[in-house]
């Protein structure tokens, strides 16, 4: 949850950034006056939504993402106070997923803290650090090389105020400089680690202002942004917790917009008491999910995974070594990066798995590597399917269901075949 949170807000940040506008006769007054009007600001809202297709690329496998972002923010421009308000749907093979998150961001004492309530919990948690001392979120646009902006000639009408129009060509130099210098949301550890994990040296962005022609402050935003998924492909690794694994994020543009912004008048909700009065540790809350999801090999070995009134007794093949090992969910490697998992999922959520393994040979057909696909084929009780690649990157799908649970088991490798057989014939299901 913390990373998730961190990425969230990370994202708020850098929008954050590109939001604060200008004015002017010419480029240089412009400049000066909005550095002048945003200076003399000490709030900042608005409405951001973000339109993002991408591809994840892990081990040879490709999965298309697609993810639209709204988000409603108030914040105060010297990092005591914020809200955030955001809802997230992605689809992914089909599937739609929403998550909605409220987020409080206040300051108490010499500490940072921020409340987060995820929708579908509705269970509040709570993560403390010591704020930065320097949490000012205005930027300063006279740092910007004045080659990097046009100012239109004619001005345009917008919500019936007349504005400027300035186009800003930002690269990731400049977005990596600015929040080094300016950390909207402070600097917690989270966040941190997000930051230094990004390759901000593909980033590149073309974005539009529409600036009130009196006020000197932003209207609203739009624009492109390029290069997002080399940025991303450094976080989700840690994102999904496989940061061992060979993964790529393919994202060749995304499209953001930001309307509504407000400068006066705006009031930063205070934090419920309700999160206040129930919140949880996050630190205490992750530490108690390790404890009590995590699980060790068995005298002889195995492991003993459970879900619902399922059991399954797995023995790994020689020469594979556990990563992760929970009730339901258990995966594995050998020194020669051969990929084995093993999944217990409720029948009902995880749908049609042939057809979505069959979305992901359309996938491979649709960008050039698809060789060849075999099956669904019955084996030991579970139907087997298997697809490669051009370079001979085999990835195999097996599952069964019991008693209304599907177990499912992943093998990725290199060469045209695996030994399936041996895999499946190390699961046991002592009480099906």
């Amino acid at each position: 949850m913390k990373k998730i949170v961190a990425l969230v807000l990370c994202l708020v940040m850098v929008v954050g950034l590109m939001t604060g506008c200008q004015k002017a006769m010419d480029l240089n007054t412009l400049i000066k006056k909005m550095d002048e009007a945003m200076a003399a600001g000490t709030h900042t809202a608005g409405k951001i939504d973000m339109d993002l297709d991408m591809q994840l690329g892990i081990t040879g496998m490709t999965l298309d993402i697609g993810m639209d972002l709204a988000i409603d923010m108030k914040m105060a421009n010297d990092g005591s106070s914020g809200w955030v308000d955001m809802a997230m749907n992605m689809e992914v093979l089909g599937e739609s997923q929403k998550t909605e998150l409220e987020i409080y961001l206040n300051t108490e004492g010499e500490d940072r803290v921020t409340y987060v309530k995820e929708s579908s919990t509705g269970v509040w948690i709570k993560t403390q650090e010591k704020a930065a001392e320097n949490q000012s979120t205005t930027v300063k646009f006279s740092e910007i090389p004045l080659e990097k902006m046009t100012l239109a000639q004619e001005k345009e009408t917008v919500n019936g105020r007349e504005c400027y129009v300035l186009t800003m060509n930002l690269d990731g130099e400049y977005f990596q400089s600015m929040i080094n210098s300016t950390m909207m949301m402070g600097t917690d550890e989270a966040t941190q680690e997000m930051l230094e994990a990004m390759d901000w040296s593909k980033l590149s962005a073309v974005m539009t202002y529409h600036v009130d022609a009196e006020s000197f402050l932003p209207v609203q935003m739009s624009g492109e942004i390029q290069g997002l998924g080399d940025v991303m492909s450094g976080l989700m690794g840690q994102m999904l917790g496989m940061e061992g694994m060979d993964m790529t994020v393919t994202a060749p543009l995304c499209k953001i917009a930001m309307t509504d912004m407000a400068y006066t008048g705006v009031e930063v909700p205070a934090v419920p008491q309700e999160a206040i009065d129930n919140a949880v540790d996050a630190d205490a809350l992750e530490d108690m999910v390790i404890e009590d999801t995590t699980i060790e090999p068995q005298a002889d070995g195995s492991y003993l995974m459970s879900a619902g009134n399922v059991q399954a007794q797995v023995m790994l093949p020689e020469g594979y070594t556990a990563d992760i090992a929970t009730m339901d969910y258990l995966d594995a490697m050998t020194e020669e990066d051969v990929y084995l998992s093993y999944d217990i999922v409720p029948t009902e959520d995880v749908g049609d798995v042939e057809a979505l393994i069959l979305g992901e040979v359309d996938a491979f057909k649709a960008d050039g590597s698809y060789k060849s696909h075999t099956g669904p084929e019955e084996l030991d009780g579970y139907q087997v399917m298997g697809i490669v690649d051009n370079d001979g990157y085999s990835i195999w799908f097996a599952w069964r269901e019991v008693e209304g649970y599907t177990m499912l088991v992943n093998a990725e490798a290199m060469g045209e075949s695996f030994d399936m057989t041996g895999v499946l014939s190390g699961v046991k299901f002592p009480a099906a």
